[in-house]
């Protein structure tokens, strides 16, 4: 069974079998516009069950990102002193293997590694599932978490842009990067800037 892709399935129109009963299916059941992030954030009200959390998330795109220079994600240093200076000590980083092959999964194991050293105040989610439910799951609560910080990527892209049309708290803690993955202007999203920077 192929991977559920989801981040692209919202992004691209496909003619592959997309699951009924998916967040990806109930959104092109509304639209045949990709990246539609007013109809992306009305499909997570109806579709998703509703989070009653007060969890700050980071999301990181790892796997074939940690090899791919515009995708680094930031070092296991640089997510610790970003979330010290700001006080952050509640924080659970989510992320899964993207594309996952034996380097990636070698990179990753380092990344982590390290990561759990630096960071020990934060639970790590990490991810090995490419299966629907597990990742609309996902999906719904990075969505409905109480923050989020935004990683690089398209799919961490597309999690800020929904919680923007939900009024939603974002912080940008400089770990997006420039690079834009879709078209739509970035909404306002609270800033908090690195000490000095």
């Amino acid at each position: 069974m192929a991977p559920y892709r989801l981040g692209d399935l919202l992004k691209f129109a496909t003619t592959e079998p997309i699951p009924d009963n998916s967040l990806a299916h109930a959104y092109w059941s509304r639209t045949d516009v990709p990246n539609n992030f007013e109809v992306l954030a009305e499909t997570v009200i109806s579709t998703c069950t509703p989070i009653c959390t007060d969890e700050t998330i980071m999301h990181l795109r790892l796997g074939d990102a940690l090899t791919t220079s515009y995708l680094k994600p930031p070092s296991p240093s640089e997510v610790q002193l970003a979330l010290q200076e700001r006080g952050l000590t509640d924080v659970t980083i989510m992320s899964a293997v993207h594309n996952g092959h034996a380097d990636t999964w070698a990179n990753q194991t380092a990344y982590v590694g390290e990561l759990t050293e630096k960071v020990p105040f934060a639970i790590l989610d990490f991810a090995d599932h490419t299966t629907q439910p597990e990742v609309d799951a996902d999906f719904c609560r990075m969505v409905n978490a109480k923050t989020f910080i935004e990683g690089r990527g398209g799919f961490s892209e597309k999690i800020r842009q929904t919680r923007c049309m939900l009024d939603h708290e974002n912080l940008d803690l400089g770990f997006a990067g420039t690079l834009q993955f879709s078209s739509t202007p970035a909404c306002v999203t609270e800033t908090r800037k690195r000490a000095g920077g």
